[in-house]
């Protein structure tokens, strides 16, 4: 089983949404321009600057069995607090009692919203927890 397949279903479904994207920053890699979404449980030393962003990492154990649940969270990283509630809002509905399709193997997802927090920085942050099942 690939341990990392919650960060691709997350990083399929979220980078697709172009709403989503559009409150977020963007960076270059070469000629390209990318939507800040990290799958990564500490922001790359060289996107320290970037205060509108997404941050995905697991944070459940991967069980045994032929059932999994894993659970990954999403940070929403925003300026304000009110623009960090409308993205935590905007993951929500993307990822809240969904199904969606990795491999062939049937996802279903379900996700809960913490409060907004400020960080050391004065920036805001909500901690969206998705739940994913599936029988891999």
């Amino acid at each position: 089983m690939d341990l990392r397949y919650g960060s691709t279903v997350l990083m399929t479904i979220l980078s697709a949404n172009a709403p989503l994207k559009a409150k977020l920053d963007t960076f270059t890699v070469g000629t390209t321009e990318y939507p800040a979404i990290f799958v990564a449980s500490v922001l790359p030393e060289n996107r320290q600057d970037l205060t509108k962003y997404l941050q995905i990492y697991r944070v459940s154990q991967v069980g045994a069995g032929d059932f999994n649940e894993v659970v990954y969270t999403v940070n929403i990283r925003q300026p304000t607090e009110y623009e960090c509630d409308v993205v935590a809002k905007m993951v929500y509905d993307l990822t809240n009692r969904i199904f969606t399709d990795y491999s062939g193997v049937s996802v279903y997802l379900r996700s809960s919203v913490a409060r907004a927090i400020m960080d050391a920085e004065n920036n805001w942050f909500v901690p969206v927890d998705i739940r994913i099942s599936s029988k891999l």
